[in-house]
């Protein structure tokens, strides 16, 4: 092989190399974001070149006063008519100064999202006396009984409560209950709320009959693992009276996960024969006013380079096969 053809494959060679090294070193483009429309250039528009011979201006035509008048249309009764009544009725026009837009209305804060279903029991019981959307659990060895209670004097509002009863328990520290799990946002702050109050025909016992609360916050249902009971300081009333007191209670708790589990029970401490009522009304679990209602979603992390390796890869096989040739071609010059 001659010289020349040598040099020209070597020159070949080296340009394929640069080639190479431009297409890597070009920027790749983002993962998540699609290429720039590419703008389709247009064709220059060719000026046409003027080479028509100007004209010579028109003369300008001075009109005399006949020719003024002449051009003058004569009125005529119905033209002044006209004229009148346009004169006489306002024109749709828009006035010259415009009147600036209304300001917007005053954009309402959302309440709290109630997370309780049926907390106020009006909507709805089952057959067993159980309120929609709550579960029961009782210990046995004693008359346990879950009602929808309409007894004005133990509706707090509206026109139902539930009544949960305890009658004549055979052993110490009978219990009876209700709980509700639900969704909740992790590490948030909520309010707790419980209002109603606890009857009983054994006045002489004031602490014989108590009502607790306590929290799953894993979102467990079984009320016999908890351990973190707390006693509402509500008074024992009669069973039956004219006017009943009642009461309520308020606390914040902060989750732990996506979700968890209310309990409220009533407790009988002494076996005898008696019968304590628990009535329940407005129950309420919500988001503290000013705290985070709702966690962020986390945004895909965007903008993450890729290189695209097909038009590299070929070009190094391609340099590969110039360069095997040109070594032939330099082994094949030496022989």
């Amino acid at each position: 092989m001659s010289n020349k053809k040598l040099q020209a494959r070597v020159i070949l060679v080296l340009f394929l190399a640069l080639a190479a090294v431009s297409c890597a070193n070009f920027p790749p483009q983002r993962a998540t974001e699609p290429p720039p429309p590419t703008d389709t250039p247009l064709a220059p528009t060719a000026v046409p070149t003027d080479t028509s011979t100007p004209l010579p201006p028109p003369p300008t035509a001075t009109l005399t006063p006949v020719m003024v008048a002449a051009l003058t249309p004569t009125p005529t009764p119905e033209t002044v008519e006209a004229a009148s009544e346009s004169k006489s009725e306002p024109t749709a026009t828009s006035p010259l100064t415009s009147t600036p837009p209304p300001p917007p209305p005053p954009t309402a804060t959302s309440a709290p999202t109630e997370l309780l279903i049926n907390g106020n029991f009006e909507e709805g019981f089952g057959t067993d006396g159980l309120a929609t959307g709550w579960s029961k659990f009782s210990n046995g060895d004693a008359g346990f009984g879950w009602y929808d209670d309409t007894w004005p004097p133990v509706v707090l509002e509206g026109e139902h409560s539930q009544l949960i009863s305890i009658v004549n328990p055979n052993y110490n520290d009978r219990y009876i209950g209700i709980y509700q799990t639900v969704d909740v946002i992790p590490d948030q702050t909520y309010e707790l709320t419980l209002n109603g109050l606890v009857r009983a025909n054994t006045p002489d016992e004031q602490y014989g009959h108590r009502l607790y609360w306590a929290v799953d916050y894993a979102g467990g249902t079984d009320w016999q693992a908890v351990d973190n009971w707390v006693e509402l300081s509500w008074d024992q009333q009669p069973l039956v009276t004219d006017e009943f007191t009642a009461d309520n209670y308020t606390t914040i708790i902060t989750s732990t996960g996506k979700s968890l589990t209310l309990f409220i029970r009533g407790h009988s401490k002494w076996p005898r024969q008696s019968e304590a009522n628990f009535n329940l009304d407005n129950l309420s679990l919500r988001g503290v006013p000013g705290s985070q209602e709702g966690a962020q979603e986390t945004m895909p992390i965007t903008g993450k380079t890729e290189i695209n390796w097909v038009p590299i890869v070929a070009l190094i096989a391609l340099l590969l096969i110039l360069f095997r040739e040109a070594w032939r071609g330099v082994l094949g010059s030496t022989e």
